[in-house]
């Protein structure tokens, strides 16, 4: 693969020589930022245990040399490739926390985004979409889905509909959703407008309780479809592992993300999994328990996977 060339896998993050180099079972980050490669190394030591026993972050392969997209000599962090060896890997980055500035940024780019924090999901939600990547086992292609969307899914019955798309159901037809690209295209032209749904409300458990918004008959019918739930309850349990730490350690995370990833085809061979990624501005802070905001997205987030396990077929 030539060093230019960005991996279709990355479905976040940055280009140019901000881009991620992909070797195998390997990839390279560029070293930009110290705070991020001292979290690798003092976790690689021993000095973060959880992050090592719960394996939440991906490995650490140390420092090397590589030759960047514009041809410079650049330092590079080696970590986990978190997809290798997954066939066809649906992927899913959302940036955790209700606080995307560092606390040592200028008060004009704390404004700024502070905004933007308001204006999408992660203020009121603790979390947001950074990219997706979705493999369709009946056209046998994937579609890629950027930052902007989920992006005015403000609602309960939005993000469902919207995180309903990465365990395989149909594409919501509300205008949050934007796809942005096919790596292999379909026979026909597939647009968030051409996305349909069922009409049927059959789906909805009746073992749910009336007062919640999702046993709707509209809201059901909007996430008909093959709902991977045994991804959803795998995922479920692997962030309770997040929490145990985030929730509990002294550490403060600012736009940090978690990378959902599954094999669609066979999620025996390759267990689904979720890691901690981008430290860049990870800071310890003695005395602390717990990430709040970190801590309130990923309750959102269990919150709202255990209510698509009440819609849809259980698979």
């Amino acid at each position: 693969m030539k060093p230019s060339e960005r991996e279709p896998e990355q479905v976040g993050g940055h280009g140019g020589d901000l881009a991620l180099l992909y070797r195998g079972a390997v990839v390279y980050k560029p070293n930009v930022n110290k705070k991020e490669l001292l979290f690798y190394q003092r976790a690689e030591r021993g000095e973060i245990p959880l992050v090592t026993k719960l394996h939440l972050a991906p490995k650490f392969y140390g420092v090397s040399v590589h030759r960047a997209p514009s041809g410079a000599m650049k330092e590079y962090i080696g970590l986990e490739n978190l997809i290798y060896g997954f066939k066809h890997p649906s992927i899913l980055d959302l940036k955790m926390g209700t606080q995307t500035w560092h606390t040592e940024c200028s008060p004009a780019k704390k404004a700024f985004h502070m905004k933007q924090d308001q204006l999408c999901t992660t203020t009121k939600w603790g979390f947001r979409f950074c990219g997706m990547r979705v493999y369709n086992g009946t056209t046998k292609t994937f579609k890629s889905y950027d930052k902007h969307f989920g992006w005015h899914a403000l609602e309960r019955t939005d993000l469902l509909a919207a995180l309903a798309v990465f365990f395989g159901g149909p594409c919501p037809t509300s205008t949050f959703s934007t796809p942005t690209s096919s790596s292999t295209p379909p026979p026909t032209t597939t647009t968030a407008t051409a996305c349909t749904t069922s009409s049927s409300s059959s789906s909805c458990s009746s073992s749910s309780s009336p007062s919640d918004p999702l046993c709707c008959h509209s809201a059901c019918s909007a996430l008909t479809g093959n709902l991977r739930c045994d991804v959803i309850r795998s995922y479920l349990r692997r962030l309770a592992d997040v929490e145990e730490f985030v929730c509990h350690s002294p550490w403060h995370f600012y736009a940090s993300s978690l990378v959902f990833v599954y094999d669609a085809d066979d999620v025996g061979a390759h267990p689904p999994t979720i890691h901690m990624v981008d430290f860049a501005h990870a800071d310890e802070v003695p005395g602390a328990h717990g990430d709040q905001g970190y801590c309130h997205g990923l309750s959102s987030l269990s919150q709202l996977l255990r209510s698509l396990l009440l819609c849809g077929p259980k698979l």
